[in-house]
C-alpha cells in the first residue's frame, strides 16, 4: 500500500515492483484510501480491527496470477500435446499442495511461475515458424516478468540463449538483434512506468562507478541487496541443521518430499519419454529447466520449495506427455486413474494444511524435521489458533509464533514462552509453538515440544501443548 499511494518502495527493496503494485491495487479497490502513518505506526496497529479481512483485500489480487498461469499450462501443454493431456495437467496443478498453499500469499513465486512458463512457451512457438511477432512478445513477457522477481534473468538468459542456438542459418545476428531491442524497449518502458518515472542510475555489482544505464534507483539498488544476500546466504534450516549457506540438496530434496508421489512418478516418466520421442522443442525445455535447477542447488537462499516453483510447473510439460502416453496405451489408463485418484485422496485429505504439506515418504506432521521457514509455517494459521483459544478459554497461554501477525491482533494475549520458564521446568498452562520454531530453537524447551505429542495442531504448522 505503500508503494501505491506514497509511491514510496523503501520497505521491499529485495523484490521489484509488479506484484506488490498488484497486490496493493487489490488492497486499494478493497478498502479505499487509508490513512497510515506507517513509518510511526505498526503492523499491529495498521490491520486492526479484522485482521483477515484486511489481509484478504491485499492477496485477492494474487489469485489472478493462479488462475493466469493454469490457462497459460493449458494452453502451451495443448500446442504441444492434445486437449486430453493438457486438461488432466492441469488437473493435476490444481490439486498441487504446493501451488495451493502458495496461492493465497503476497509473494513472487507465482508470478516468476508464469513468466517462466510464458518465455518457454512463447519460444516453442517461435521455433516452428520463426516469426518476428514472437520475439516481440517475448520481449515484453521478459520485461513484466524482471519487474516481478530479479530471479526472472535467468529466463533472460535462456532465451538469448536459445534464440542464438536455434535461429535459421543466415537469421541469427537478425533475430538475436531483434530480441535484444525487443526486451530492451519494453524492459525500459516498463520499469520507468512501474517506478513512477523516478530518477537513478545503474549501480554496478562490481563497479560501483559505473553509471551508464539510466535505471530507477530502487530497481538497481534490488538487485544489489538480492545479490549480497544470495552471496551472505539466509538463516535455513535443513534435516534439522540450522545454517546460512545454502545446501546443494536442498531443493531436489524439497521437491522429492513436498511433491505429491503420482506426480513424482508421472514426471519421471514423462522425462523418458520427451527424449525419447524426440520432441522439437526438448532442447528449449531441457535448457530452461536444467539451468534453473542448477541455479537453485547453487543458491544459498534456502527459504522453501516455492522458489522453485517455476522449474516445478515446468516440469508439468513431462507430467503431460507421460499422460498423452498413458491415454493412449490402454494397459496404462488403469495405473493413470489408480494415480489420479490417490493425488485427489491426497489433495482433500490435505485441505486447509497445504503449505505444510509433505507426501507420504515422510508424513506432513513431521516436515518441520527435513526443514523450515515457509515450508511448513507462515504464520498462516494464527488466526485459527485465536478462535480455539477463545472458544476453549484457553488459559495461560505462552507462545513462539513464526508470524508477521501477533495474537494480540486478535484479541488474545500471550506471553512468550520465556515466561512459561521456571528454572529447569515449564509452568503448567498451554504452549503454542510453529513448527519453524521447532525446527530452529535448540534450547531445553524447545527439546521436550519436539517429542511431546501435541494436544492439537493447526495446518501441522503450529502445535498446541499442555502442559500439568
Amino acid at each position: 500500500y505503500v508503494y501505491w499511494h506514497w509511491q514510496d518502495f523503501y520497505l521491499n527493496r529485495e523484490h521489484p515492483v509488479l506484484v506488490k503494485l498488484v497486490s496493493a491495487a487489490g488492497f486499494a479497490l478493497t478498502e479505499g484510501d487509508i490513512e497510515w502513518k506507517y513509518k510511526q505506526d505498526s503492523e499491529e496497529s495498521f490491520f486492526r480491527p479484522n485482521p483477515e479481512r484486511r489481509a484478504l483485500a491485499g492477496r485477492w489480487t494474487m489469485f489472478l496470477f493462479s488462475l493466469s498461469l493454469l490457462a497459460l499450462l493449458y494452453a502451451t501443454l495443448r500446442r504441444l500435446f492434445d486437449r486430453a493431456a493438457a486438461a488432466l495437467s492441469v488437473v493435476a496443478l490444481t490439486l498441487f499442495p504446493v501451488l495451493i498453499a502458495h496461492s493465497v500469499f503476497v509473494h513472487t513465486d507465482v508470478p516468476a511461475a508464469f513468466f517462466y512458463l510464458a518465455s518457454f512457451s512463447l519460444l516453442v512457438c517461435w521455433s516452428e515458424d520463426h516469426a518476428s511477432r514472437w520475439i516481440w512478445l517475448l520481449g515484453a513477457v521478459l520485461a513484466l516478468g524482471s519487474l516481478a522477481k530479479y530471479s526472472m534473468t535467468l529466463a533472460v538468459i535462456n532465451s538469448a540463449i536459445a534464440v542464438a542456438l536455434f535461429a535459421r542459418r543466415g537469421e541469427r545476428a537478425r533475430q538475436f538483434a531483434r530480441f535484444a531491442v525487443s526486451f530492451a524497449f519494453f524492459f525500459g518502458l516498463l520499469a520507468w512506468l512501474g517506478y513512477r518515472l523516478q530518477p537513478g542510475s545503474f549501480v554496478s555489482l562490481h563497479n560501483p562507478h559505473a553509471q551508464w544505464i539510466p535505471l530507477p534507483r530502487f530497481y538497481t539498488e534490488g538487485w544489489t541487496m538480492v545479490w549480497k544476500h544470495n552471496a551472505l546466504g539466509h538463516e535455513n534450516v535443513f534435516l534439522m541443521q540450522n545454517g546460512f549457506k545454502g545446501h546443494a540438496a536442498y531443493f531436489p530434496l524439497a521437491f522429492i518430499l513436498k511433491t505429491p508421489i503420482p506426480i513424482l512418478i508421472g514426471i519421471l516418466a514423462g522425462t523418458y519419454l520427451v527424449f525419447r520421442r524426440s520432441y522439437r522443442w526438448r532442447w528449449i525445455w531441457l535448457l530452461f529447466a536444467g539451468t534453473y535447477w542448477l541455479a537453485s542447488i547453487i543458491s544459498n537462499l534456502n527459504l522453501g520449495v516455492r522458489h522453485i516453483l517455476p522449474v516445478l510447473v515446468l516440469m508439468w510439460v513431462a507430467l503431460a506427455a507421460s499422460l498423452q502416453a498413458s491415454l493412449v496405451l490402454r494397459r496404462w489408463r488403469r495405473v493413470t486413474a489408480f494415480l489420479f485418484l490417490w493425488l485427489i485422496v491426497m489433495s482433500f485429505a490435505n485441505w486447509g494444511s497445504e503449505l505444510a504439506y509433505f507426501n507420504e515418504l515422510v508424513g506432513s506432521k513431521n516436515g518441520w524435521k527435513y526443514f523450515g521457514d515457509s515450508n511448513v509455517d507462515w504464520g498462516h494459521q494464527t488466526g485459527n489458533l485465536a478462535r480455539f483459544v477463545q472458544a476453549n478459554g484457553i488459559a495461560p497461554l505462552y507462545q513462539d509464533l513464526f508470524s508477521r501477525f501477533p495474537l494480540a491482533v486478535y484479541g488474545v494475549s500471550a506471553p512468550p514462552v520465556a515466561e512459561g520458564i521456571e528454572g529447569d521446568h515449564l509452568r503448567p498452562g498451554w504452549y503454542a509453538i510453529s513448527a519453524h520454531r521447532l525446527a530452529t530453537r535448540t534450547s531445553r524447551p524447545y527439546d521436550y515440544f519436539r517429542v511431546a505429542q501435541p494436544d492439537r495442531t493447526f495446518g501441522n504448522s503450529i502445535f498446541l501443548y499442555r502442559v500439568r
